[in-house]
């Protein structure tokens, strides 16, 4: 058996990440509004400035979340002006829509900024605290890691004593993720470098990249464009029996769809691997429908990654 496993959110809890990500920006864009109102000298500053500065820095974190969240399927992870995953998929994506939610309601006239340059400082600060996270696995200079959950590494080592082959395909950097999984005691190798190894790496994966014309395919009233390129080939080279992720249209929609065509056309070969949405901390609704709905037999919800353990 070939398992594909995403990784952030599949393998691991992103809870403290994302909860960091949070602190990150509002503790930083206090600091900055501070400054920008009461001067540069932090000796200056009175603990009731301190407080305004949290409590401004807090509503528009609010306020951008609670408005993007309205219209989920315009917003999320984009790639040419295209949405590759919805607003509404991934606590990372709902950031995301929030600073989108920023720049639409700035153009149009919906949101005003205050005493200085606010949606733009808010913005970079995500995007500073996001790249840092991700490629460096710290936010400033305190390690944030969300390891690899006990149950993931049982079953990991259970699949590869019964000689299952495992790939890990994730669109995080290669350092971030061989160190939690050193962390955790397992230690895959590169699958550019070892593609005949049982236990095989894919960093940068790229699965947001969207090729030049998109194929739309509706799933539980959404249209998700399917034409992923990168990912789609690295299914149809590794052709895996089992596939979990966590972010539906990026993990899932391609194998779906392409298991989907082959069903169609009934051939004897057809390509139709278990397709399994691993649901740990969001309650996307429209994900799950998205599977449940799909008319396809191997479809699955699950809760953890032991439960593919009965997709045989």
């Amino acid at each position: 058996m070939k398992y594909l496993f995403d990784f952030d959110g599949t393998l691991t809890h992103i809870v403290h990440e994302y909860n960091a990500l949070i602190g990150f920006v509002i503790d930083n864009f206090a600091h900055h509004y501070q400054k920008k109102i009461y001067g540069n000298d932090p000796k200056s500053w009175q603990e009731q400035h301190k407080i305004e500065a949290m409590q401004a820095s807090r509503e528009l974190m609010d306020r951008a979340l609670r408005e993007s969240a309205k219209t989920p399927k315009i917003y999320g992870f984009t790639f040419n002006s295209r949405v590759s995953a919805f607003g509404d998929e991934d606590p990372y994506a709902r950031l995301l829509a929030g600073v989108q939610w920023l720049d639409k309601a700035q153009a149009n006239g919906d949101f005003i900024d205050g005493p200085f340059d606010m949606k733009n400082t808010f913005s970079q600060l995500l995007f500073d605290g996001w790249e840092s996270l991700f490629q460096k696995g710290v936010i400033n200079v305190d390690e944030i890691v969300d390891g690899i959950i006990d149950e993931s590494i049982d079953t990991l080592n259970y699949l590869l004593a019964q000689g299952a082959e495992v790939s890990l395909v994730t669109n995080s950097a290669c350092d971030r993720v061989l160190t939690k999984c050193e962390a955790a005691g397992l230690y895959p190798k590169l699958g550019r470098d070892y593609p005949d190894e049982p236990f095989k790496l894919y960093p940068n994966a790229k699965k947001f990249d969207l090729g030049e014309t998109p194929d739309l395919r509706e799933f539980a009233g959404r249209k998700v464009d399917v034409n992923r390129p990168k990912y789609r080939k690295l299914i149809e080279n590794y052709r895996p029996d089992v596939i979990v992720g966590d972010v539906f249209s990026l993990d899932l929609s391609v194998p779906l769809s392409m298991a989907l065509d082959q069903q169609i056309t009934g051939q004897a070969n057809a390509y139709l691997p278990h397709v399994a949405l691993i649901q740990r901390t969001t309650d996307n609704t429209w994900a799950m429908e998205a599977i449940e709905h799909s008319n396809y037999e191997r479809a699955h919800v699950i809760q953890s990654l032991r439960d593919t353990l009965a997709l045989t």
